[in-house]
């Protein structure tokens, strides 16, 4: 505005077009970050629903608390508390395909060493054999593992008629027991690998399940604790109001709070630096 001037030109910064930082809305809402436990976080969101309803039949707080009391009662109605539990997936999968992968390369050697070498001794079927054996098994990649796997289990089978008499010597049929011959043992423990290993990858997308559940429900959750304590800091006039609503003591502090309290305790009893004594002319 020029002097004499009537009018006014108002300037406007620029709109500022840079985004958000990384994890910029963990820093915006304190709910997210807690540390806490999936029962405790719930806990803490029914202590808050219940203090609400309670205010709300005392007339503490009006109407415009009523959407903001649905939307957190829906979240802790799809909050499941036990979801980190159940959707957890064991060790076992795992162990289960180890052990498979163990039977499987300790039958393959027995059977190198007892039965194919010497069955086989001299014909053609033996170098098939001698491509499959437990060493190179053993270093094959997993799913190069399980398909060359059935392969030996097939060449089991091709070869039986010159493999099962000697496999029989060494394997006489226990009583009671159903006998079982070389090529039925060898597709049995080829086929208990590859189930094994399908069971490691329904592990697996249990897993990215329960990462995914785990998340949403405690976001919804977070949010909606935000938005009612962004309510109640419109209400009330001070802080001890607000937080009379929140239950914060089963949580407990990160390392990054931790550090900042130390340093805020450090500098408030720390005496004041000295002066620094003015540079001689």
């Amino acid at each position: 505005m020029t002097r004499g001037s009537t009018s006014l030109t108002i300037i406007r910064p620029a709109a500022c077009t840079m985004s958000a930082p990384p994890y910029f809305s963990y820093f915006q809402n304190l709910f997210l970050t807690l540390v806490i436990s999936r029962p405790n976080f719930r806990g803490l969101g029914q202590y808050t629903l219940d203090g609400l309803r309670q205010a709300r039949t005392a007339s503490r707080i009006g109407a415009e608390f009523d959407p903001l009391l649905a939307g957190l009662a829906d979240s802790l109605q799809k909050f499941d508390a036990t979801l980190g539990e159940r959707l957890d997936p064991t060790a076992g999968d795992t162990e289960a395909f180890r052990q498979a992968r163990t039977q499987w390369l300790a039958f393959v050697q027995e059977q190198q060493l007892k039965v194919v070498n010497a069955a086989l001794y001299g014909k053609p079927a033996l170098k098939d054999f001698r491509r499959l054996t437990r060493g190179k098994l053993a270093a094959m990649p997993q799913e190069t593992l399980l398909i060359n796997s059935g392969a030996l289990a097939a060449l089991y089978a091709d070869n039986a008629a010159a493999l099962q008499p000697l496999y029989a010597v060494h394997n006489p049929p226990v009583a009671g027991q159903p006998a079982e011959t070389l090529a039925a043992r060898a597709t049995r423990l080829a086929a208990a690998l590859r189930a094994a290993d399908s069971a490691r990858d329904q592990g697996d997308q249990a897993i990215d399940t329960a990462i995914t559940t785990l998340a949403a429900d405690w976001v919804a959750l977070a949010l909606a604790l935000r938005r009612v304590k962004g309510m109640l800091e419109v209400v009330f006039d001070t802080d001890q109001e607000v937080y009379d609503f929140f239950d914060f003591s089963k949580a407990r502090a990160s390392t990054t709070t931790k550090k900042a309290d130390k340093q805020a305790a450090a500098a408030a009893t720390s005496p004041p630096a000295a002066p620094t004594p003015p540079t001689p002319a």
